[in-house]
């Protein structure tokens, strides 16, 4: 039985290599387009900037192919913050961390996918955001042909704001007009088409210059370029594979002592993700020592880990590519309106933001967990502080790990000692099969190295006693070895294998708000100076109807209710309402 699973599993992956290889020549006719919107159009520098990906094809219409979203913030010298969001059903949501020392100014936020770079920088999005510092004087000089962004005075009156992109019969009804600090708020959208695509709502203080973000979803798709003016390159060896399962990694295969490309190599290239989890992929190598790998389900992770099996001795490494662009997105910058900058409403943000990180920093981290790569349970799993420590890993195995155990394989004249491995003894596999050994993730082939590992420093060992497949790699079984900081400390690693800190997609950050359902939690003294009130990026839909239901903060004034969305069939649609915050008591 288990012998035609393997073959089923080397057929499907033969198949699979095919599928790839067969849409790595057609994927290139799809016209994809990327929209970011944003929960605001001016931040202050070091602000969190939430924001929502929408794929379309060419014509506008709702797109599901790429898996991942780039998104770069870019002035005149190249990127100062970047992201990579992943992307399910065409829509992702992410968050930009603007860093503390941006000066005063406009920055330029740009998105697109891996397949839209086949088609240059003409199709990739992009729209101007204003950035304030606080705290520094310096104000960016806008270039003397930067033109200045397309904006919309803010309508003074509250009801629906129309406009490129409006439904008729849309409403946004709310439970009052004016309500008290730390009091809950109910939002009714009606009208809504029979066939919502997508749909983000967000509630934000009225913006500092005091205007209207621009260009909305409708204004977008009225000026959806059809193609790009600056393809990649015209043959299909040229052209980048699209991230249609998942982001995709490409390196070289270099000679660790020169830097110089390898080819020819006869070796098996393999990825893997340090953490707490097996996140091994195969890779295939090119003849001209390229090498890429598709991976899956890699969010949050901040190393990655190459390394190699073979019968190749040379010296060489896999160095992995920066994922992002490598075309310049530099732009001339238009001049910040400063003039037009409300001082008091920059004080309460830039108050905010400091009492939101003081106050509700670890709640602004919590992410949602993607589920591991490899879904079966370990056979076994050993927590050591629940077993008696020993001096050695070699003690460690021998003494409570079932069916495993290190041995010795002799050089080819039978003199001296080769190699230790480590074996998970199986029926099938006999004594001697070697099994896949990871510490945090990476892949350890030396198994001399882990058995002179300290074994005070291992926090968790899972077995799993089958054979696993990765590519053209078969392991007779699996030992992974967790440290409680899942950071390899002390760890060597073969002249094979690089570790280094690499931007996989972020992890899916989760929107936090303090409940106020109760007289106790507004009772609650911690500060909420709260400027973005709400934001989901896909909210659910009923029919023709939604209601969102969110707490205002401490801080009082104007909020801004704004819903985007788009349908199935690609017709867009928009709404903005206006709410006050005050202390008055006689407000909801």
């Amino acid at each position: 039985m288990k012998k035609a699973i393997i073959l089923f599993i080397a057929i499907f992956a033969c198949c699979l290599g095919l599928r790839i290889e067969t849409q790595a020549q057609t994927d290139v006719r799809i016209g994809e387009r990327l929209h970011i919107q944003t929960d605001k159009d001016n931040y202050l520098s070091g602000e969190l900037m939430w924001m929502k990906l929408l794929t379309t094809d060419d014509r506008g219409l709702p797109l599901s192919f790429s898996k991942v979203g780039y998104v770069e913030l870019t002035d005149e010298s190249g990127s100062v913050a970047r992201e990579r969001i992943d992307l399910r059903g065409g829509i992702g949501d992410g968050t930009l961390l603007l860093p503390s020392s941006l000066p005063t100014g406009y920055y330029r936020l740009t998105g697109y996918t891996r397949h839209m770079r086949n088609e240059g920088s003409a199709v990739f999005f992009d729209k101007w955001i204003g950035v304030v510092n606080p705290v520094v004087a310096e104000v960016r000089q806008g270039t003397a042909d930067g033109v200045q962004p397309e904006v919309v005075d803010r309508a003074e009156s509250s009801d629906l704001v129309s406009g490129a992109g409006s439904i008729s019969g849309l409403t946004i009804t709310t439970d009052g007009e004016t309500y008290s600090p730390r009091s809950e708020v109910r939002v009714s959208i009606g009208g809504l088409p029979a066939d919502v695509h997508t749909m983000s709502v967000s509630v934000t203080a009225h913006d500092m210059t005091g205007r209207l973000p621009a260009p909305t979803l409708g204004e977008w798709l009225e000026r959806l370029p059809q193609s790009g003016s600056v393809p990649v390159g015209n043959s299909e060896a040229e052209r980048l594979e699209a991230e249609y399962e998942g982001p995709i990694v490409t390196g070289r295969l270099v000679s660790t002592d020169t830097g110089a490309p390898v080819l020819n190599a006869s070796i098996s290239p393999l990825i893997s993700f340090t953490g707490d989890d097996i996140d091994l992929f195969p890779g295939r190598l090119d003849r001209d020592g390229g090498v890429i790998f598709f991976t899956s389900r890699t969010n949050g992770t901040g190393e990655v880990v190459t390394t190699m099996r073979g019968d190749d001795s040379r010296p060489m490494r896999i160095d992995v590519d920066d994922p992002f662009t490598t075309e310049s997105l530099a732009r001339p910058t238009p001049t910040f309106p400063v003039e037009r900058i409300d001082s008091g409403a920059i004080f309460r943000q830039s108050l905010a933001m400091q009492l939101r990180y003081s106050y509700s920093g670890d709640s602004l981290n919590l992410a949602r967990k993607v589920a591991q790569y490899l879904f079966a349970e370990p056979d076994y799993r050993y927590i050591m502080e629940e077993w008696r420590r020993f001096a050695t890993m070699q003690e460690v195995v021998t003494e409570f790990i079932q069916f495993a155990r290190f041995h010795r394989e002799a050089n080819g004249n039978g003199e001296g000692v080769d190699r230790w491995h480590l074996s998970v003894i199986n029926s099938d596999f006999g004594n001697t099969a070697t099994a896949l050994v990871m510490v945090d993730g990476i892949p350890v082939f030396d198994h001399g190295l882990i058995r002179d590992y300290n074994p005070l420093l291992i926090d968790r060992i899972d077995v799993y006693y089958d054979r696993f497949v990765v590519g053209s790699n078969i392991f007779h079984g699996v030992v992974a070895l967790y440290t409680a900081t899942n950071t390899y400390p002390e760890l060597r690693v073969d002249p094979f294998t690089q570790i280094a800190s690499y931007p996989s997609p972020q992890p899916h950050r989760m929107f936090y708000a303090p409940d106020y359902t109760d007289a106790a939690r507004r009772a609650n003294r911690l500060p909420d100076y709260r400027h973005t009130l709400y934001w989901d990026a896909d909210v659910a839909v009923e029919g023709e109807h939604a209601e969102v239901v969110f707490s205002t903060s401490d801080l009082t004034g104007s909020y801004r209710i704004l819903i985007e969305g788009m349908t199935v069939t690609g017709e867009p649609f928009h709404a903005i309402r206006d709410i006050e915050v005050s202390r008055n008591s006689d407000s909801k």
